[in-house]
């Protein structure tokens, strides 16, 4: 009872992580997590190895039940249906599903209420947003089956990487810590067996701290943005510190991780890297095995299409990824178009799993952003900044780019209305990010054709690779 007392005292905080211990070193992997995320753990890690065709047909089961659903709860599925003049029934597999239309973000902003199904709250969905690459948010509900099957997805791509379920992890991602490391202790924090990194204040003090905090904690797995890894890997080589013994893997998604990237970050850590892909809508998602010969697509997740597109990568031709959600209840998404891009690779892979192969996400290519107080901020951190430190704050706004033209002065295109107290936030903000960087803004009517729009682009160094 005084331990109980004691815990109590110490808040919320404290008892989660009595929970996290009692699951990581009491009860066996994975029932601590409960029945359903159990038993999805145990049915991925058979499935990986059936043959492509049984991989369809529960695909084919899967898309049959959400289609029906759709139909019968979502009003927005139900006037597609009608007005295609179509019934459930015509869609029983991927090829079907060209009968329908593709669901673009912008519908997705517009149809918000017709997406959301009738009786959703009793599917336990969780609000989620997310601002992508131009800066404006799309809310969309997942439901809490579909949130334990991404963690035993998650799992099983863990395995991928030779890493044990209990084993620490150091993080490298969006992690909002305090205010940006401003506060002493601050710059890190300990959830069950990770440590989350700032991506905030990564100067020179502070990635010095934190290759001795990774030298204490010896992770097993090093994961976060390609560019936030890069700007340590870069800040290890050259000051030849190393992580001592190194990790088993090193975990890369959210951003594209170019070769030269994948290059610097394994020499630096002295461990494979191993690539995921994702979105937060939650439609699709593929990572890398241990043979490195592209990302296995998790046909139990969703059900993917590969349209081609006129852009290419050399002589190769790229494909734009439709996805739907094989899940998710409260909100659907079928025929979603991600706004990604894909190299498709070869069917098979030698580690004998049945899930096919793309050889690499193309796009979601943005750039670091260098501060005058000497931090330096991958793409995915800023993002994640602005979405939860600004976006919030800001009003009349559609898109928003962010331009380093100078390592002092930042150029913020906006589509959108002017306003004073939008400026006067972006100001405040970025200065407190950045130093005291010089501000200025400029408005346009649309997003300009003919360009790809990135959240941040830098003409300071146009490939980033000395940063």
């Amino acid at each position: 009872m005084i331990v109980t007392r004691a815990v109590f005292e110490k808040g919320p905080e404290a008892i989660k992580n009595i929970g996290r211990w009692v699951r990581n070193n009491v009860i066996p992997f994975p029932h601590g997590y409960g029945s359903r995320s159990a038993k999805f753990y145990q049915w991925l890690m058979k499935t990986q190895w059936v043959s492509p065709e049984e991989l369809e047909e529960i695909q084919n089961e899967r898309l049959m039940i959400i289609v029906k659903h759709a139909y019968e709860n979502v009003p927005y599925y139900h006037r597609i249906f009608d007005e295609n003049d179509l019934k459930p029934r015509d869609i029983q597999s991927k090829e079907d599903l060209k009968l329908l239309p593709i669901l673009t973000k912008v519908d997705v902003r517009k149809y918000s209420n017709e997406l959301t199904a009738a009786g959703f709250r009793r599917y336990e969905p969780a609000m989620s947003h997310t601002s992508g690459s131009t800066g404006q948010p799309l809310n969309y509900y997942v439901d809490k089956i579909l949130s334990e099957l991404i963690r035993a997805t998650v799992w099983r791509h863990h395995g991928w990487c030779g890493i044990k379920h209990g084993e620490p992890i150091a993080v490298f991602r969006g992690t909002l810590i305090d205010e940006f490391g401003r506060k002493q202790g601050s710059l890190y924090k300990t959830v069950g067996n990770e440590v989350h990194f700032s991506t905030f204040e990564m100067n020179e003090k502070t990635m010095s701290e934190y290759v001795r905090k990774l030298n204490r904690i010896k992770p097993a797995l090093i994961q976060g943005y390609p560019a936030s890894l890069q700007i340590l890997a870069q800040f290890m080589t050259e000051s030849g510190l190393k992580i001592c013994p190194p990790p088993k893997a090193m975990h890369t998604s959210s951003e594209v991780v170019l070769p030269w990237q994948r290059e610097i970050i394994e020499k630096a850590f002295g461990a494979p890297l191993f690539d995921w892909y994702g979105h937060g809508e939650s439609t699709v998602c593929a990572g890398e095995c241990e043979h490195h010969t592209g990302l296995h697509l998790n046909l139990e997740f969703g059900c993917t299409e590969f349209i081609e597109t006129k852009e290419t990568e050399g002589k190769k031709i790229g494909y734009n990824i439709v996805s739907t959600s094989l899940w998710n209840f409260s909100m659907p998404f079928i025929r979603y178009d991600t706004e990604d891009l894909a190299l498709l690779g070869n069917p098979k892979c030698r580690c004998g799993r049945g899930l096919p192969l793309l050889e690499r996400i193309i796009g979601r290519q943005a750039d670091i952003i260098k501060g005058v107080n000497g931090v330096k901020i991958s793409p995915s951190s800023f993002v994640h900044f602005w979405k939860y430190r600004v976006a919030k704050k800001l009003f009349g706004i559609k898109y928003t780019q962010i331009v380093q033209e100078e390592e002092d002065s930042l150029l913020i295109k906006m589509v959108g209305r002017r306003q004073k107290e939008s400026e006067e936030v972006i100001r405040k903000q970025l200065n407190m990010l950045l130093g005291d960087v010089r501000i200025e803004f400029e408005y346009l009517s649309r997003i300009p054709t003919g360009q790809k729009w990135r959240f941040t682009v830098s003409e300071v160094n146009r490939l980033n690779r000395t940063l």
